[in-house]
């Protein structure tokens, strides 16, 4: 007798029907309405617009080139570490080289640090800056004699700061306050940052020059001096000059008295007044 196999039964999973394929959403950069670009550009540091929204496209890189927008504020004083790219020291002075060319004359403020004297001649002697209105020039090594010379080519300087670390540095300064207090009448703020173990010292002689040539900056609101060789007259003077001045920070200035009464009383009209 033959045996009879039970039919086995076979589930199958229902076939789903095909699914399209995804279309992937392509955009293209150089269709960016120019105003949008300029305000995605305007986030970056300037390494990373040189290096590299310049080479996205023909239509960036021309209006990275040609903008000068762009280039209104030249900051490359706190570009990330490591830098971008593997920006070195000299690529970095070839960047504010080509920043400042492309602001075409436009640009409005320069931050840099750690310069020396080459370093700023090479700047602003190749390239011009009428309308710059901010120069902050932080832990540089130069004598300040080309900055006095240059300044009168800021005449529309609001912000001045000068952070200084070498001795040899300290010496000329006060023919930069002269030179600015002449040829930049619009200067509002003025920082001067010197090494303080230098020039604190009680032997140091014309200790009041710059703070006499200082306080012929009529509009002054904001000033600070560390490490500053200035004495009570000298800070009279400023008192006495500087009508308008609102912040005043001179920490530490170590030949400054605060025990006289009539020099508080000055001080008092001081919105912010900082002192050792």
């Amino acid at each position: 007798m033959a045996s009879q196999s039970s039919p086995r039964n076979h589930r199958r999973r229902p076939r789903l029907p095909p699914t399209p394929t995804d279309e992937v959403e392509t955009r293209d950069w150089a269709e960016l309405p120019r105003d949008l670009l300029l305000v995605v550009l305007q986030r970056l540091d300037i390494a990373s617009i040189v290096f590299g929204a310049g080479h996205v496209c023909r239509t960036w890189r021309r209006v990275t080139r040609e903008e000068p927008e762009l280039w209104r504020r030249i900051d490359i004083r706190s570009l990330p570490k490591p830098a971008p790219h593997g920006v070195n020291g000299s690529q970095l002075r070839a960047l504010a080289h080509t920043a400042l060319w492309r602001s075409a004359g436009r640009c409005e403020a320069f931050w840099t640090k750690g310069i020396t004297e080459d370093d700023y001649i090479a700047f602003f002697r190749r390239h011009t800056a009428p309308m710059l209105k901010s120069l902050r020039l932080i832990s540089c090594e130069m004598s300040t004699v080309s900055l006095s010379i240059d300044i009168k080519r800021f005449p529309l300087l609001e912000e001045l700061e000068l952070s200084l670390h070498s001795s040899e540095s300290f010496d000329n300064t006060y023919m930069v306050c002269a030179a600015a207090a002449k040829a930049c009448p619009h200067l509002k703020i003025l920082r001067l940052i010197k090494d303080a173990g230098y020039h604190w010292n009680s032997r140091v002689l014309n200790k009041d020059k710059e703070a006499m040539e200082i306080a012929k900056m009529r509009q002054l609101r904001s000033l600070q001096l560390s490490g500053n060789s200035l004495s009570n007259d000298g800070l009279a003077a400023i008192l006495g000059g500087c009508v308008h001045l609102e912040f005043l920070d001179i920490h530490p200035c170590f030949n400054i008295s605060m025990r006289s009464d009539s020099m508080y009383v000055r001080c008092a009209r001081i919105r912010t007044f900082r002192h050792s």
